[in-house]
């Protein structure tokens, strides 16, 4: 016997972005809605993050908004 050979495979190609970034980010929020248990340091990380992301978040939209001025 030789073994097992790979299965048929149908399922697409995951896309590291997701799987490392999003994928990270639903997992925390997932743990933060169930209540889970965190230590002060993993709460200032999380902070650090919430810091960074929203920098992120209004970065982008401004950059959003002044491409769209010089399209108009």
């Amino acid at each position: 016997m030789s073994g097992l050979h790979r299965a048929k495979d149908e399922t697409r190609q995951q896309d590291a972005f997701a799987l490392l970034v999003c994928g990270g980010v639903e997992r925390l929020t997932y743990a933060l809605q169930r209540g889970d248990a965190f230590t002060d340091r993993a709460l200032r990380d999380m902070q650090d993050l919430q810091r960074r992301l929203g920098a992120f978040s209004d970065a982008l939209d401004r950059r959003v908004a002044l491409q769209a001025e010089v399209i108009e």
